[in-house]
């Protein structure tokens, strides 16, 4: 299984990136913001998405919007503190 943990805090994507990270079967990928997701998704072609949704530039929502246009079959989990 692929993973893509997107959040602007990276303490968030450290401690996420570390809990999963003890599955062997995860590979896992981060990104910093809504627009490196969308690219990630494009390049990566994750099987669950996790996001933050308050980010600079493009917040969560706008980015999964864009996500689930081009990859109607990942699933997306909102991720908010």
């Amino acid at each position: 299984m692929k993973g893509l943990v997107v959040d602007d805090e990276q303490v968030m994507l450290d401690s996420i990136h570390r809990i999963l990270d003890r599955q062997t079967d995860i590979l896992l990928e981060t990104a910093r913001t809504g627009r490196e997701a969308i690219e990630k998704v494009q390049t990566f072609h994750p099987d669950l998405v996790m996001m933050d949704i308050t980010m600079p530039e493009m917040n969560g929502l706008e980015a999964l919007i864009e996500i689930r246009r081009l990859d109607q079959h990942v699933v997306l989990v909102i991720l908010s503190a």
